[in-house]
């Protein structure tokens, strides 16, 4: 479903130029970026539990389980908030365009949401 989205949205930001399109395309690879991060949280938590698991220990999953939600929200917060607050002036990295610019303004929200 996500890349059916991901899919309709860059064929609609394509269909209005290239503006739109440069803009998405960063708004694109700062949200797979950060997606990519957090899954290595996901990806170790779920090695700790299958482990615990194995083992037998249902209270040492049940300790890696609430630890691994813990450490995601709390990485998904600060990414939010670095995101939220450092992307308008991190985006100068990306392109120098001011159209570019006053576009990507208007997708960091949902970037870091």
């Amino acid at each position: 479903a996500v890349m059916i989205c991901m899919t309709l949205a860059t064929s609609q930001a394509a269909r209005r130029g290239a503006i739109l399109m440069a803009a998405h395309q960063i708004c694109l690879q700062v949200w797979l970026a950060a997606s990519l991060l957090s899954d290595a949280i996901a990806l170790a938590g779920q090695a700790i539990i299958a482990t615990a698991f194995a083992k037998g220990d249902n209270g040492l999953a049940k300790d890696a389980a609430f630890r691994t939600l813990q450490m995601g929200f709390a990485f998904g917060v600060f990414l939010s908030v670095i995101l939220g607050v450092g992307l308008s002036t991190f985006s100068r990295l990306f392109t120098s365009d001011p159209l570019v610019l006053e576009v990507l303004a208007l997708g960091i929200p949902f970037v870091a949401a």
